[in-house]
């Protein structure tokens, strides 16, 4: 009996020893990569003063045109929302009309410079139905980074 323990013990031991050498550790590593970019700016020309109207009237001048520079990572993607233009609440009672004024097209990309350009252009005011006093209006550009 003590023969049979002793082989018993052995397999166990044997058995052990086996499995430990297949139940090693194992390690792989991996290696990655985060680029940090530029932050997106938005910067425009400054304000623009628009010609006076009479009240009654239609006024049409020489093209005004502002500006919005938006920078940040070249060719990167770019969402860009605008807004506007939009009337003061505390504008003069009535309604003014800002005639041909239209803003360019959102762009999508920034170019290998890390520019994008908005513009808004307006050709004119109609001040039939409008109060006298100074409207004030204004546009708002936003952008982002596209999925982030």
């Amino acid at each position: 009996m003590r023969y049979a323990l002793a082989i018993f013990f052995a397999a166990i031991l044997a058995f052990s020893s086996a499995l430990a050498g297949h139940n090693d550790h194992v390690t792989a590593d991996a290696q990655f990569d985060v680029k940090v970019i530029e932050p997106l700016t938005v910067v425009d020309d400054g304000d623009i003063v628009l010609d006076d109207v009479i009240q009654g009237q239609i006024r049409n001048w020489t093209a005004e045109i502002i500006t919005f520079t938006i920078s940040g990572e070249p060719t990167y993607p770019i969402d860009v929302t605008i807004t506007g233009p939009t009337a003061n609440g505390n504008n003069p009672s009535g309604a003014l009309l800002l005639l041909g004024a239209g803003v360019s097209a959102a762009p999508t990309h920034l170019d290998a410079s890390g520019d994008a350009t908005v513009t808004w252009t307006c050709t004119g005011a109609n001040a039939t139905n409008a109060g006298t006093g100074t409207y004030v209006f204004s546009l708002n550009v936003e952008a982002k980074y596209t999925g982030m």
